[in-house]
């Protein structure tokens, strides 16, 4: 593993807005959440009149195999929202709104917060 430099992020930040996975992104720089855990969180285990993500679980996906599973501690934890985190969620939110609509009767419900232009 290793931990990006200053300038790492500075070209990140400058460069998230165009891609399709920037909110998950700009997600796990703003809570710290590892990428199994923001693709695997689901809408219920955000609390906004809190201001906290219950994370319990995390997605996988090997060899011809997809699934959720229990976090890499197996414990379950509570994650700040900071505001950057809430404005990147409402962003995912109008962004999958765009999705959907142009996805139509293609679009799959699944609860995930963080998704493709399906669902």
């Amino acid at each position: 593993m290793r931990a990006l430099s200053l300038a790492d992020v500075s070209e990140l930040l400058e460069n998230i807005g165009a891609s399709e996975r920037g909110n998950a992104v700009l997600f796990s720089l703003a809570t710290g959440m590892r990428r199994g855990e923001i693709a695997g969180l689901r809408k219920q285990s955000i609390d906004m009149a809190r201001g906290v993500v219950v994370v319990c679980e995390s997605r996988y996906e090997v060899v011809n195999e997809r699934g959720q599973k229990k976090t890499k501690s197996e414990r379950v934890r509570e994650v700040a929202l900071s505001t950057l985190a809430r404005e990147t969620l409402d962003r995912e939110v109008k962004r999958q709104g765009l999705w959907k609509e142009k996805a139509g009767d293609l679009w799959v419900a699944g609860g995930h917060v963080f998704t493709d232009e399906r669902g």
